[in-house]
């Protein structure tokens, strides 16, 4: 793969979402060759035909249009001859947060206590993708989304980030309710003879 310029980035431990592009990929497929009939090669034939004529988001062109230089014709091309693309929607801004070498930041910590601690950009491994360094030496591979911004001393002091800043860890806040207040005591059971009782016959009465 090196030969190729193809270089094997990891992903972030705790992280699937980072392979979340190849798991929408298979996904798509086991779906598409479940709802198809004939031979299991035809199938795939098809499959990867319909796959490589559609368009991608990011390029806006198929990648057999980038391979050939044109686009290739299809059943829909046939049945409809006068479809044209719609333009691409313009992409809406990422909020995806970035940060530079030397940036101090706080890391998600999932060795134990703190939640998270203090650490600094060592090397950027992606896009979103970084390698962080301890205030131990350690180093640790992150992702964005387990990064906080961490502030200098010029700018305002060193907080923790909230819990709920981070969605796996939320805990809602339990609001401080009063004691209820105690019952009176219950007064005592009042105490009765168990022992059996005779009743007396004087017979009749008579004047």
């Amino acid at each position: 793969m090196s030969l190729n310029g193809i270089r094997h980035s990891l992903t972030a431990p705790y992280h699937p979402r980072s392979n979340g592009l190849a798991e929408r990929a298979v996904q798509t497929f086991k779906n598409a060759i479940k709802k198809m009939e004939g031979p299991l090669h035809e199938r795939i034939a098809r499959f990867l035909f319909s796959y490589r004529i559609t368009p991608q988001s990011t390029t806006g062109q198929s990648p057999a249009e980038l391979l050939m230089g044109r686009r290739l014709r299809s059943v829909l091309d046939t049945a409809h001859p006068d479809f044209t693309l719609p333009s691409q929607k313009e992409k809406t801004k990422s909020n995806a947060r970035s940060f530079k070498l030397h940036d101090k930041l706080f890391a998600r910590n999932y060795s134990g206590k703190p939640l998270w601690i203090p650490v600094v950009v060592c090397k950027v491994t992606g896009p979103l993708s970084y390698h962080v360094e301890t205030m131990d030496g350690l180093v640790l591979k992150r992702h964005a989304d387990q990064l906080r911004k961490r502030y200098t001393e010029d700018s305002e002091p060193d907080t923790l980030p909230e819990d709920s800043d981070w969605d796996d860890d939320f805990t809602p806040l339990i609001p401080n309710v009063p004691p209820p207040p105690t019952p009176p005591p219950l007064p005592p059971p009042i105490r009765r003879s168990t022992r059996s009782r005779m009743t007396t016959d004087h017979g009749p009465y008579v004047c």
